[in-house]
């Protein structure tokens, strides 16, 4: 961007005023349109090339925007993070600014648990009187997530008895009809593996416990 001028005319001596503007800021977009990262995992939000410029200027604040999800800002020589998780702040010099902003580690992203569907990350660039922004996708590998299980608590039996103790089951990835579940003992003196029964189907299952004969 160049400093444009304006020319004016003085209304009682109808001379030519010259005068400048202050330039805006260039934010130059990165070389990809979009950052990846992993399902429920800190990605690099990695910019490329020279992304922030200032004809008269030295100084400028880099916001980082997005819908959920967490952004981080780790330290940077010359570089004061503020904001929130979703409204990053990123003040500095220029140079200090585009050093931070190309080099991996520096700022990262976190989704909200389990999305992945991709968020627009807004990218505003101001000197404190002008400001522009661009805005960038930030695209989402699918993980495996883990199953749940309920926890079960510790159980007591009358001696020579059945028990049923019903429990359930989760995935966010895969269906709950195709969970498998295993159990087993850990005293077979008491309870055998065999004797530990599973049943049920989709997210709702059980355990029913048939121990040995008069064991206590």
């Amino acid at each position: 961007l160049i400093n444009p001028t304006y020319l004016g005319r003085d209304q009682i001596s109808g001379r030519l005023i010259m005068g400048d503007y202050n330039s805006g800021k260039m934010l130059l977009s990165a070389s990809s349109t979009h950052f990846p990262v992993t399902e429920d995992a800190a990605g690099n939000l990695l910019y490329t090339g020279t992304p922030f410029a200032d004809v008269d200027m030295a100084s400028l604040t880099v916001t980082l925007s997005v819908a959920d999800g967490t952004i981080t800002g780790n330290a940077g020589t010359g570089i004061t993070v503020g904001g929130t998780p979703t409204g990053r702040t990123f003040a500095g010099t220029v140079v200090a600014l585009n050093t931070y902003f190309t080099t991996a580690g520096k700022i990262t992203y976190q989704g909200a648990a389990n999305n992945t569907t991709a968020r627009a990350l807004t990218t505003t660039v101001s000197d404190g009187i002008l400001s522009t922004s661009a805005t960038f996708s930030i695209s989402f590998a699918t993980a495996n997530g883990a199953p749940t299980l309920d926890a079960i608590s510790d159980q007591t039996m009358d001696e020579d008895s059945v028990k049923t103790v019903p429990f359930a089951v989760g995935d966010i990835d895969t269906a709950v009809g195709d969970l498998s579940v295993t159990a087993s003992s850990s005293n077979e003196a008491l309870l055998t593996s065999a004797s530990v029964l599973l049943a049920g189907s989709g997210a709702n299952r059980s355990l029913a416990l048939v121990p040995q004969p008069n064991q206590s």
